[in-house]
């Protein structure tokens, strides 16, 4: 993504990069953005005067936004910030335009902050610390939510597990291992075939041998969208498979938090929440770009204990 600042805020953004002894070129721009968000300022992009393109470019939007884990730009969180500000997602160019306007707005709530203050008392600092206090005043203010659900162990099984599919002409087994990557490079099956088939019945002789010749190690989770099973119907092949029968509607659901599945170390907690969204919209198939990012940044709020 190109961005091309005014040259009025290359002066402006040059005097405070030396003023706080910044390093990075990209560190003002992305505190003067904030500040313009924080303010709860918007713009109407129809009536604006967008700031003018005189001045330094960034042809890398690393350099401007800075960079992730695995040198992966930033801009999509601030894309996402911006997205949820005027709950809307912004086309490239949207964006470019709103991310100027509130940069040049930032910039001026800035400048004047510090031109108002005293440095040597330090008041330069104290123009940064303000919004920070109260961006952790917000944080605070955070939903707890209990993962404390039992987990049980659950051990990989190591050793080669097959069973049989059934036999050939000449009345040999015919041996699956389905494990055996040596064999197949993926543990995937699909069966298919008319409905009366017998599918719903091989799926559970598989499953029966798995258990069986794991010795009920090789845990399973099997599904019966038909609901055409009950308790009694199938108590030989839960006794068999030591499996327990749960009834979604009539036993309440099951025990089951989709925050489990983030990460909350602070590295991988943004990549983790991500691929949880990810994993929602599968389900709901209207959820758009919008809606993803509220959850995100719903998500990112909340305080996962």
């Amino acid at each position: 993504m190109r961005i091309i600042l005014s040259k009025e805020n290359d002066e402006i953004l040059y005097n405070l990069k030396s003023l706080y002894g910044f390093k990075n070129e990209g560190i003002a721009p992305r505190i003067a953005f904030a500040l313009s968000l924080q303010s709860g300022k918007y713009f109407d992009l129809e009536n604006e005067n967008i700031p003018k393109s005189d001045g330094k470019e960034f042809r890398d939007d690393k350099a401007l936004f800075g960079t992730l884990i695995n040198d992966t730009s930033n801009i999509v969180i601030y894309k996402s910030i911006l997205d949820q500000h005027y709950n809307k997602t912004t086309f490239e160019d949207e964006f470019v335009k709103l991310f100027k306007l509130h940069l040049n707005h930032g910039l001026k709530i800035w400048n004047e902050s510090v031109k108002n203050g005293d440095i040597t008392k330090g008041n330069h600092i104290d123009v940064l610390l303000k919004p920070i206090k109260k961006g952790l005043t917000l944080r605070s203010n955070t939903t707890h939510i209990s993962t404390n659900i039992k987990k049980s162990e659950v051990k990989e099984f190591q050793d080669l597990l097959s069973f049989e599919i059934g036999k050939s002409e000449n009345n040999d087994p015919i041996v699956i291992n389905v494990n055996d990557l040596r064999e197949f490079d993926n543990r995937n099956i699909a069966i298919a075939g008319m409905a009366g088939s017998g599918k719903t019945q091989l799926m559970k002789d598989i499953l029966y041998q798995i258990s069986k010749n794991s010795n009920n190690e090789l845990k399973f989770i099997f599904f019966d969208y038909k609901g055409e099973g009950n308790p009694e119907q199938l108590k030989p092949f839960l006794d068999a498979t030591k499996t327990d029968f749960v009834d979604i509607v009539i036993d309440g659901g099951v025990n089951f938090n989709p925050f489990l599945s983030i990460n909350l170390e602070e590295r991988q907690r943004p990549f983790s929440i991500r691929a949880f969204v990810d994993t929602i919209s599968t389900f709901v198939p209207r959820m758009g770009v919008s809606q993803e990012n509220i959850l995100i940044s719903t998500t990112n709020r909340q305080k996962l204990i």
